[in-house]
């Protein structure tokens, strides 16, 4: 739950229109895991795993590109005690997508 909450949060800073006039959030994901760094011992008061959720944000978005990484960063993912967690977050983050037409 407190990866769901997390992991987009930095959308609120990063969040503009581009030039076509369609809303983006590029960088998102490094502004989301400044968040997670910065509220580090709020994750740890409310009995959150910091080690993971830190994890899955900062690997939310990378996920996506796990084909086109080198053989060794895919091994260093695909190898982490935190993966199945990764793809299972990934997988429900996809089905909201899905079901709001793309729209998280």
């Amino acid at each position: 739950m407190l990866t769901a909450l997390f992991h987009d949060l930095g959308k609120a800073f990063t969040t503009t229109k581009n030039a076509k006039g369609y809303w983006t959030s590029l960088g998102h994901d490094l502004s989301s895991l400044r968040l997670v760094e910065k509220y580090k011992d709020w994750i740890e008061n409310m009995g959150g795993n910091y080690e993971m959720i830190h994890f899955l944000v900062k690997n939310h978005m990378r996920i996506h590109q796990i084909e086109e990484m080198k053989p060794a960063k895919q091994k260093e993912l695909r190898t982490h005690i935190w993966y199945p967690e990764l793809v299972q977050f990934s997988e429900f983050d996809n089905m909201i997508k899905d079901r709001n037409n793309g729209i998280e």
